[in-house]
């Protein structure tokens, strides 16, 4: 029994040394003889050169086919088939500017027409484009960079309106209206000057100066108290009281009678000379009375004292007549006086007044009577009116009034 791997080895030698040793001659059809070793080499060459020869063919054809594949393609770019840029619109393409696409002219690189949020900035057309639709960012849906009074609100502004009226709650540098912006907020400013000086002709709260305000407006106010009150410092139209000005500067004038007379009831360095009224001047000169037509007058009949004393001028039925004085004093005082009345009891009366306000009336035929009533320091109108119903005259008809005094309380 052999073994495998000798019967092997032995055959392949065997086989080897045939193929190279052995010579067999074989007669063709012409009578030549060939070698079959030499065919053999020979044909084993020529398949050996013919695998050269169809290698170099097929990588030949190969090189061939690609240099006229890369060739064809060249010439239809450059004989203008689809390719974005060739200056042709394609179909896929909205547009096609050849050289002058860009992305930021009219025709994009990927040969697409700009608008407005592709997120290229259209130069000449787009401010800036952020391809978003957000209006309060840098940059507007419309393309347009962010500016006070484009009607949207930016970082930065407190309100935009969209105008520019500095007259309304938005002003034109986008901040809402305030006192002291230096712009009138119309229906709600008188003015604004822009600054906080209250002695100006416009206050720090927007309001224009005027007296009674309480700020002394520089040039034009001596002062300014903020009250209506004239018997203080400063006086209607805020100026500085003064003697001589009318008004008793309570605490430092007893009286202004606005004049320099000095045997009236108020001298001229503003001290009372208030003594009382007899009428004993036979007219009605002593004390600043005032009369309406027909005027009231003094009578020598039944005064109370002394010589004189004042009377109504006549009147018919249903009418009136009065005199009347305005005196300063000094300080807190009684009015005393004496009246005396001969008139229809309960129809004509005497009607005693301060100040408009009526402390009492009188009728009937009555004797002389005192009577008294309170006033304060300052300025009081002391009036005396007879009126008549309508109808009947009794005794006299008349009203009398004699020996007014001032007492301080």
């Amino acid at each position: 029994m052999f073994s495998p791997l000798r019967l092997s080895t032995i055959s392949t030698l065997s086989l080897v040394a045939l193929s190279v040793a052995c010579v067999i001659e074989v007669g063709d059809d012409d009578g030549f003889t060939t070698n079959i070793g030499d065919a053999t080499d020979e044909d084993s060459s020529s398949d050996e050169e013919s695998t050269d020869d169809d290698v170099g063919t097929e990588t030949e054809s190969e090189t061939e086919t690609e240099t006229e594949s890369e060739t064809e393609t060249e010439t239809e770019t450059e004989t203008g088939d689809p390719a974005c840029g060739d200056g042709e619109i394609q179909p896929g393409e909205e547009c096609d500017d050849g050289p002058g696409n860009a992305d930021d002219s009219a025709c994009t690189s990927m040969c697409l027409a700009a608008v407005c949020g592709d997120g290229l900035v259209h130069v000449g057309v787009e401010q800036c484009d952020d391809g978003n639709g957000i209006d309060n960012d840098e940059c507007s849906s419309d393309c347009i960079l962010p500016s006070c009074g484009d009607g949207l609100i930016q970082p930065g502004e407190q309100c935009d309106d969209g105008n520019a009226n500095d007259a309304d709650f938005c002003t034109t540098l986008c901040q809402e209206a305030t006192c002291g912006d230096g712009f009138i907020y119309e229906g709600a400013e008188e003015c604004d000057d822009g600054n906080a000086v209250e002695t100006d002709d416009c206050t720090s709260s927007c309001d224009a100066a005027v007296c009674g305000d309480g700020f002394i407006q520089e040039g034009v106010e001596e002062c300014d108290d903020d009250n209506d009150d004239n018997d203080d410092a400063c006086v209607t139209g805020c100026t500085l009281a003064v003697c001589g000005d009318g008004f008793a500067y309570i605490g430092v004038e007893e009286c202004d009678d606005a004049n320099e007379i000095e045997d009236d009831l108020c001298t001229s360095d503003c001290t009372a000379n208030v003594t009382g009224e007899d009428f004993e001047t036979g007219d009605l000169s002593f004390w600043p009375w005032v009369t309406n037509p027909p005027e009231w007058s003094t009578t020598t009949i039944m005064p109370h004292g002394g010589s004189f004393a004042a009377v109504n001028a006549d009147i018919d039925n249903s009418e009136s007549t009065f005199m009347e004085v305005t005196l300063a004093f000094p300080g807190p005082a009684n009015v005393n006086f004496w009246h005396r009345e001969s008139s229809e009891n309960s129809f004509d009366y005497l009607h005693f007044a301060i100040d408009g306000l009526e402390q009492d009336s009188w009728s009937g035929d009555n004797p002389w009577a005192e009577v008294s009533y309170p006033v304060t320091q300052g300025m009081h109108t002391l009036r005396f009116t007879y009126d008549k119903d309508s109808s009947v005259s009794a005794f006299e008809d008349s009203v009398y009034v004699d020996d007014i005094t001032i007492t301080p309380q």
